[in-house]
């Protein structure tokens, strides 16, 4: 859990995107999904402004949050809690941007705020919080 030269923190870098492709209908998609913590997915979708012959695709995007096994289920049973925050872009790239920029705030915030991420051997929030303390001495 280091910083780099830019003060970016390292823990917070979420990568690994899985794209995907609709054989029957040719739209793409892509998932950043890690187990009990924040996920991002990005779906291409048609759009239309009222006349069918002026088709276009636009990417929209979501961010939701798996609950960790130690917090366990919601109120309503469920894990999944979310959507965090929405969009969409022109571009697949552009909406994969905009999704992690968001994912990673809000899991900064949900983890600076008390909050648990993690799965197994991960580290759990309290441990990033205490090494985030410590880094600041």
């Amino acid at each position: 859990m280091s910083t780099d030269p830019r003060h970016h923190d390292r823990w917070i870098k979420l990568s690994n995107w899985r794209d995907s492709k609709d054989h029957r209908t040719g739209l793409r998609a892509s998932d950043l999904i890690q187990v009990a913590d924040f996920c991002a997915r990005v779906r291409e979708q048609l759009t239309c402004d009222g006349d069918w012959r002026h088709l276009g695709r636009e990417f929209a995007w979501q961010v939701d949050r798996q609950r960790t096994e130690r917090e366990g289920t919601d109120g309503r049973g469920s894990y999944w809690e979310g959507p965090f925050a929405t969009g969409a872009e022109p571009t697949l790239a552009k909406a994969k941007s905009a999704a992690t920029a968001a994912l990673r705030k809000h899991r900064m915030t949900h983890i600076l705020a008390g909050g648990d991420v993690g799965y197994g051997s991960a580290p759990a929030g309290e441990q990033i919080r205490q090494a985030l303390a410590g880094r600041r001495r």
